[in-house]
């Protein structure tokens, strides 16, 4: 009964190790097909980007500078 076990134990963890190997191609294949086709769509220009702006304090331009980055146009 222990050989049968053992045996049934040893098939599990042989399927388990090819299906994580399995997964481990297929994730390799699907990053390597992503990257290839963010490469080949990518603009050739970028407009600046603002990230941060102060909000805190008494800056001279601070409420300008706030109402500029609310009314931003959109670019696409």
């Amino acid at each position: 009964m222990s050989n049968i076990l053992a045996q049934f134990v040893e098939l599990l963890t042989t399927f388990l190790t090819v299906a994580g190997m399995g997964y481990f191609l297929a994730a390799l294949v699907a990053a390597c097909v992503f990257l290839a086709s963010r490469r080949a769509t990518q603009a050739s220009f970028s407009p600046g980007v603002s990230i941060l702006k102060s909000l805190k304090g008494i800056d001279p331009g601070m409420m300008e500078a706030f109402r500029s980055h609310c009314r931003q146009k959109l670019f696409r």
